[in-house]
């Protein structure tokens, strides 16, 4: 994903490329030691137990293709999870803005409680970006190490 080319040389968008950039896991985020600071893992069992367990009763986990990597394990299936928390973290960061707007307004308007529940809808949201983001670090060293061992493979 890095680079002005693609795969099979053809130039690429410079948008991709500058989106690229946001989107990989950045030299402070790659221990994860950051999230971890901040409560992100505790944040995602929390998630997972609840809002989780709520979506796996309503279908099965391997219809969620975009929440779980699927099986068999492929540097394909993981590339989609990972195209899906791009999305996923566009979503929450347009909800952060969105949600932060209304919230100021109503603030502003004199309604104290709402702009301020609105004001943990924000934290909620930006949360959810870390925790994308967080995935999204996991899913990238995954697709290195299927990478390093499909070469080692090819040359041993």
């Amino acid at each position: 994903m890095k680079g002005d080319a693609d795969n099979t040389g053809a130039v690429r968008n410079p948008l991709l490329t500058a989106l690229d950039f946001y989107f990989m896991p950045k030299s402070f985020e790659r221990t994860g030691f950051v999230y971890k600071m901040l409560g992100i893992e505790i944040f995602r069992q929390v998630i997972l137990a609840t809002v989780g367990a709520f979506v796996l009763a309503l279908r099965k986990k391997e219809a969620l293709y975009t929440y779980f990597v699927t099986n068999p394990l492929s540097i394909k299936s993981i590339q989609r999870t990972e195209a899906w928390s791009r999305f996923n973290e566009i979503m929450h960061l347009a909800l952060i803005f969105i949600t932060f707007f209304i919230g100021r307004a109503i603030y502003l308007k004199g309604y104290k409680s709402g702009g301020m529940l609105l004001g943990l809808v924000v934290l909620l949201n930006i949360y959810l970006v870390m925790l994308q983001r967080y995935n999204r670090l996991k899913l990238v060293k995954m697709m290195e190490l299927l990478e390093r061992r499909a070469k080692k493979t090819l040359s041993g």
